[in-house]
């Protein structure tokens, strides 16, 4: 729509001044009335259908109360215009006041642009001509198309198994909206499919929604259905749907790894897995995926597995590595998702990065909780246990307690350094100097780098 604004009218006052017998305090100037927008298109618009409404505004900008407002729709189309919701018709404007009114079109043939124009007067004062046009279009009517693939091929997948999502894109490319939206699964094997969709309110025009389909069988075999859908007015749109379920089922020699401790910057041992399809059928091509918070710390290396579809009874092997990098410290983990034809085998994943081969602290407890303490009394002691479970000594152990109410707790501990394989305590204390809650954390570090944090907390009463 293309709008066009402030158009001023300006209402002289009555008569000529030097005849009137007038108060020294009678209003003196004139009114002055602004219509917004001055020009209005209100756009392409289908054969009996009618646009959107648009608002029209007039302003007394003068210093004068304004004659009764007259409000019409005249010339060449003035038919095709209707005035709605008129706040300015038969009222008047004080200076500063406004109004609003609104203005529809409605499209009819024979097509081409309409035109016609709003006219504002008052009486005494004159008038103001806002133009108006709109263009009549062939009127296609709603209808509902899908923008991308006309249809979805799930291909092979294994039984018993759901596929990955297949998302149709529908949009309604007619001049005005559908009606409710009905989607629903049609065929024999309408079962073997599951279906989304944001496409069940009317669809306006130009606007798209979204479909989402998924292939889950539980019987071998070509199993075709489809996607129906319709509105009223909308007509009906037909999406056909395909897959074929197979005997596939991929089995590994391990469903998880632990590499153990690694040194930062450096590689694990590579760690071989097999894989083998124990299904009765071909499998599609292997894919290889590591997935999971720490990704980028392995490695998946030498395989005979990725794009390669085994035959029933046939194997592949992948190796994977836990490579950790220069600035990695402390537990790492990940998966590895070997999937054919949506048979899904994970590996888990985990090691222990370290550095210069020291030792590795971890503690009994993540988490110390003393309850209700009464202010400036100290309460029962809690002990937590670190243990090295490293390969080589610690480096110097040290304990920090950080937090808002870090003062509030004591720590004592007999922890220096440790022996493979052997363990300290950190002794934890309460005692509050205010009432409410209190937190803080006691953070016990080994080699200035491997940090254990504890959360410790309580209320004072």
């Amino acid at each position: 729509m293309r709008a066009v604004w402030s158009v001023m009218l300006c209402l002289a006052a009555c008569g000529d001044s030097s005849n009137q017998d007038m108060k020294a305090d009678a209003p003196m100037g004139e009114a002055v009335l602004s219509v917004s927008p001055m020009a209005y298109d209100f756009g392409s618009t289908g054969a009996g259908t009618s646009s959107p409404f648009a608002a029209f505004f007039v302003r007394n900008t003068g210093n004068r109360t304004s004659g009764q407002i007259n409000t019409q729709i005249v010339f060449t189309h003035a038919s095709l215009f209707r005035i709605i919701n008129d706040g300015c018709d038969g009222g008047m404007l004080a200076p500063g006041g406004n109004c609003e009114l609104q203005i529809q079109f409605r499209s009819e043939a024979p097509l081409g642009v309409k035109e016609a124009h709003l006219l504002v007067d008052t009486d005494p004062g004159g008038e103001a001509l806002v133009p108006i046009s709109g263009t009549s279009v062939p009127n296609t009517g709603p209808r509902l198309v899908t923008t991308g693939a006309p249809g979805a091929d799930f291909g092979n997948v294994a039984n018993n198994t759901v596929s990955p999502a297949f998302n149709f894109v529908i949009t309604n490319p007619g001049t005005s909206a559908t009606g409710h939206i009905d989607t629903k699964l049609t065929g024999v094997n309408a079962t073997a499919y599951s279906v989304q969709t944001s496409c069940s309110i009317p669809l306006p025009s130009g606007n798209t929604c979204m479909v989402s389909v998924q292939f889950k069988p539980t019987m071998l075999g070509i199993q075709p259905a489809s996607v129906e859908m319709s509105g009223t007015p909308g007509g009906m749109l037909v999406l056909p749907l395909t897959g074929n379920a197979i005997s596939v089922a991929l089995t590994s020699t391990a469903t998880s790894k632990d590499f153990g401790l690694v040194e930062a910057a450096t590689m694990s041992q590579p760690f071989s897995i097999t894989v083998q399809n124990t299904g009765t059928q071909m499998s599609g091509p292997v894919s290889l995926t590591l997935t999971g918070t720490d990704t980028n710390e392995y490695e998946i290396g030498t395989n005979s597995c990725m794009f390669i579809s085994l035959s029933p009874g046939s194997t592949c092997f992948v190796e994977v590595t836990f490579r950790p990098s220069g600035i990695a410290r402390g537990r790492k983990v990940a998966n590895l998702r070997i999937n054919a034809s949506n048979s899904i085998v994970n590996v888990a994943l985990a090691g222990t990065a370290v550095v210069n081969g020291g030792g590795f602290i971890t503690s009994s407890s993540a988490s110390l909780t003393f309850g209700n303490q009464a202010v400036n009394t100290a309460s029962a002691t809690q002990s937590l246990t670190i243990m090295n479970t490293g390969t080589t000594a610690t480096g110097s152990i040290t304990i920090a307690t950080s937090g808002a109410a870090a003062s509030a707790f004591t720590t004592t501990t007999n922890c220096t350094t440790l022996a493979p394989a052997t363990s300290c305590d950190v002794i934890v204390g309460f005692r509050p100097t205010a009432t409410g809650a209190a937190q803080a954390s006691v953070s016990v570090t080994a080699n200035g780098s491997n940090t254990v944090p504890v959360s410790v907390q309580g209320t004072g009463i």
